[in-house]
């Protein structure tokens, strides 16, 4: 994202180039572009002029989430913001006392979260408030069968998380936006929302016919905005309206969005218990009728999380306190099954799986007992549970975050965390569109924030709702399975890393060591090849390279990865004879020479293409003169078709090697008589194999959507790999020699048959299917022979 610091000291440098391009009336290019221009705001709000019923971003929801959205805006006393709630608990901006009782009502916040706070600035708020780290956590179920405990220690860490009530949390985002912005009474509507009116089309704009008939110019500049009536009779209208407002969302419904879903039979109990000691581990165990959490929230303050069917939930909320704590104490100790504890089997599996990489903190640690409750010292609170997931995170100058866009299963604690997350990019998604210019309203520039988001909530939802269907079901050989979960992420390291690393918000995606940061950092020359293949328009101008391209979000995303040798200026410049455009000036310690683009094909320019490979050489693979020529990214030259033949018979996954100096080849570059001639059918196809091999290996961003597209291809090139006999069936050879020896030792070893007739009739299929398998590789090798002299005798 660009500074403003950065931004507009240069302003006053590319200000006469944006005047070169059009000198259209500056009230005639805003009217044009359908936005509401600054000459017919009506009055000063906060030194930036303004109609008081026009906002930039209008956030129904005054939550957790919707307060973070607001705490978390750039240029915000540029950008008008308004919160819509008509929750009263918003006039309240002091530091909550620690010395009271905690509330019910708790999140818990992981690491991921915690710096999204302390980016926003609200940390510092929430520590002088009641907030309680924890560095360990165990979970068990009631079969005794197994345990896992996960320590902060085990990935390097001072703590798995924090458990913060959630008054103290908005309070806190309060105090923040009040520091940024004085007083902030002008920002909530303490109303609440009847109706939205959406604009027809998402990027209408008046026709200059419109303009000169004498429309009023209010109604041309709002015929793109929202319109939102309140319930006090206020209306307002507004450029993008972000839907905070939990799982029944009036946003959503007005939308028109549609939701999947559905209501689990269970019910959570939630209130606040007392302990003679302090606890600072959080605790969970898995009952038939769903799971119950002991989360510590300081002092000797614990909060208690119980899911089980509703029936049971009213009987439970309607107990006396003495019964309900004895209650508690018993389904966090024997109550509904024995103690796991640790026998010869799991000193095997510590020693089996000690060598997998390093062995975490944790895995030696015993099984502990809860601390007891000795008093209920809240309310009890009851609520039904729910999985509901939007078909669609954003509309026409709509966005959905939190609860309005999803809702999970609370046994992990990781709905609020999701809905910072979306918080977190939707505010990102604005940075840039506001860094460069564009429309941060527009459905282009929000399907980012729905892309960045979308699929890491579907996954973790599903992950949610697989462990409570698990947990939910009471069958012998299913409860082997979930002991063999709890042994295996007990003692194998690296499971149990990940799934740390997971829970915290370290890692996008379970099992994947990938960060969650959806912010890309370019190195200026990559910044150079990518904008080049992006902006085919540019020029040079000492020491600054001038680009101009139509307005859209695709270019944020770059801006918003240049690196600090980089000064970028956005200028506008509106016209009625011709579409809006936009400059970009980069300036440099010195003249750039004309980068070489990321990729092949069309849309590049002559000055961002490579130059032709040398005359006296020739294709290193087939020995002849270049055809289609394409530069690796280790500057060797060869054919287009080459090349990629040669990757085609390579690894499945892995770029190839040059067969000169094997270097990977991640970018092949088409030198300049390629791209000339590529109305040829079979240069337009070797460019687009050439294209495709880029965006795999080339280093740039791809989504999950564009992955899952290059999923089957992967897939196909897996399956050839394997039917490839020269590789698979040494391998299958040795899987029928390790099945041999296994079961020759256990025979030899053993004085009785300890193995049932059964587990022998399974061995015997799976070595007839070895069988097979190496026959069908034997007749698959003869195939592809006759391929081989078929191809090699034309």
């Amino acid at each position: 994202m660009l500074s403003r610091g950065r931004c507009f000291p240069a302003a006053s440098r590319i200000r006469p180039l944006v005047r070169a391009f059009c000198d259209a009336p500056p009230s005639l290019q805003d009217a044009a572009a359908g936005v509401p221009s600054s000459q017919d705001h009506t009055e000063k709000i906060d030194g930036v002029n303004a109609r008081p019923d026009e906002l930039d971003i209008a956030i129904v929801g005054g939550g957790m989430v919707g307060l973070a959205v607001a705490s978390n805006m750039p240029l915000t006393k540029h950008l008008r913001v308004g919160i819509i709630d008509s929750n009263p608990a918003l006039k309240s901006r002091n530091y909550l006392k620690k010395d009271g009782v905690p509330d019910s009502r708790v999140s818990t916040i992981t690491p991921a979260t915690i710096s999204f706070f302390r980016d926003i600035g609200a940390w510092d708020h929430v520590q002088k408030q009641r907030h309680a780290f924890f560095g360990k956590m165990q979970v068990w179920d009631y079969t005794g069968l197994g345990y896992t405990r996960y320590s902060a220690r085990d990935v390097g860490k001072e703590y798995l998380g924090c458990v913060v009530e959630n008054k103290v949390l908005c309070n806190s985002l309060l105090l923040r936006l009040q520091e940024e912005n004085g007083d902030i009474e002008k920002m909530i509507y303490p109303t609440r929302l009847i109706s939205l009116a959406l604009p027809s089309k998402s990027r209408q704009a008046p026709t200059r016919e419109a303009i000169s008939s004498g429309y009023p110019p209010e109604e041309l500049n709002r015929s793109n905005l929202v319109k939102l009536e309140l319930s006090d009779g206020q209306t307002l209208y507004s450029k993008l309206v972000v839907g905070a407002d939990g799982s029944k969302s009036n946003v959503r419904q007005t939308a028109g969005i549609k939701t999947t879903g559905w209501n689990y039979p269970q019910s959570a109990i939630i209130c606040t218990v007392e302990h003679i000691n302090e606890n600072d581990c959080a605790w969970q165990r898995f009952l038939p009728s769903g799971p119950i959490a002991l989360l510590p929230i300081g002092d000797n303050y614990s909060n208690i999380v119980w899911t089980m069917s509703p029936d049971e939930s009213l009987r439970h909320k309607s107990m006396s306190p003495e019964d309900f704590v004895k209650s508690v104490n018993n389904a966090l100790d024997f109550g509904y099954g024995p103690h796991p504890h640790s026998g010869s089997l799991d000193y095997y599996m510590e020693k089996l799986f000690s060598d997998i990489g390093s062995t975490a903190a944790s895995t030696k640690e015993c099984f502990e007992v809860p601390p007891k409750a000795i008093g209920v010292v809240s309310e009890r609170m009851a609520f039904p549970l729910s999985l509901k997931h939007s078909h669609d995170y954003v509309s026409k100058r709509i966005a959905l975050v939190g609860d309005a866009a999803h809702t999970v299963h609370p046994l992990a604690g990781q709905g609020v965390n999701l809905g910072f997350g979306d918080a977190a990019a939707l505010a990102k998604v604005i940075a840039d569109g506001v860094s460069v210019g564009a429309d941060f309203g527009d459905i282009s520039m929000l399907k980012r924030y729905e892309n960045d988001r979308k699929a890491a909530n579907v996954a973790m939802a599903a992950l949610l709702d697989g462990f409570q269907k698990m947990y939910s079901v009471d069958f012998g050989p299913l409860n082997v399975l979930r002991a063999a979960a709890f042994h295996g992420a007990q003692y194998i390291s690296p499971l149990k890393k990940n799934i740390i690393s997971y829970a915290m918000g370290d890692a996008k995606w379970p099992l994947l060591q990938s960060s969650t940061s959806s912010a890309r950092r370019y190195s200026f020359s990559r910044f150079l090849r990518v904008i080049h293949l992006s902006v085919p328009s540019y020029s040079y101008h000492g020491n600054h390279i001038i680009y101009q391209f139509e307005r859209n979000g695709a270019i944020a995303s770059l801006v918003a990865g240049v690196s600090n040798r980089i000064v970028a200026v956005a200028g506008e410049s509106n016209s009625t004879s011709c579409p809006p455009k936009f400059l970009l000036l980069l300036t440099t310690r010195k003249k750039p020479r004309t980068p070489r683009p990321l990729e092949g094909g069309k849309g590049m320019s002559s000055s961002s293409a490579s130059a032709v490979p040398p005359e006296d050489d020739v294709c290193s693979v087939c020995h002849d003169r270049f055809r289609i020529p394409c530069q690796a990214n280790c500057s060797h030259w060869f054919c287009g078709e080459c090349i990629i033949r040669v990757w085609n018979h390579g690894p499945a996954v892995q770029p190839c090697k040059c067969p000169i100096c094997r270097r990977l080849i991640n970018l092949l570059v088409p030198a300049n008589v390629s791209i000339d001639n590529d109305d040829d059918p079979q240069i337009q196809h070797v460019l687009g194999e050439v294209q495709h091999y880029n965006r795999i290996f080339g280093g740039t961003p791809r989504n999950l959507t564009q992955r899952l597209q290059d999923l089957p291809f992967f897939i196909r090139r897996l399956f050839r790999e394997l039917l490839d006999p020269q590789r698979t069936l040494p391998l299958v050879f040795r899987a029928r020699m390790v099945m041999m020896v296994a079961l020759s030792a256990i025979y030899v070893l053993s004085p009785v048959d300890i193995l049932p007739e059964n587990v022998l009739g399974l061995f015997g299929f799976f070595d007839d299917f070895l069988v097979l398998l190496i026959v069908f590789l034997h007749l698959a090798a003869v195939y592809r022979s006759l391929l081989l002299y078929r191809h090699g005798g034309h």
